[in-house]
């Protein structure tokens, strides 16, 4: 809501939420809400990565620990909230 309304005058993140909307209209990108039931994998990424000593990780494929959550949240994505 705060990058699509931006925030209010008083707000602590006002500082923040201007700087990222001024970088995604530098991009082409978008922001989508994604509910918690279809982003499972973020969790499960997060995670591992507070535990990760290298600044930088590339992935050619998926961890074989992160593909389930990631076809699961797949179909979760797809089929919306009650």
């Amino acid at each position: 809501e705060m990058l699509r309304d931006g925030a209010a005058n008083i707000s602590p993140y006002r500082a923040i939420v201007e700087d990222a909307k001024f970088l995604i209209s530098r991009c082409e990108c978008s922001i989508q809400h994604i509910p918690r039931e279809g982003n499972h994998s973020a969790n499960v990424l997060a995670n591992i990565g507070v535990n990760q000593q290298e600044h930088l990780v590339y992935l050619e494929n998926p961890l074989s620990s992160l593909l389930f959550v990631l076809i699961t949240d797949m179909v979760n994505a797809n089929s919306g909230r009650d």
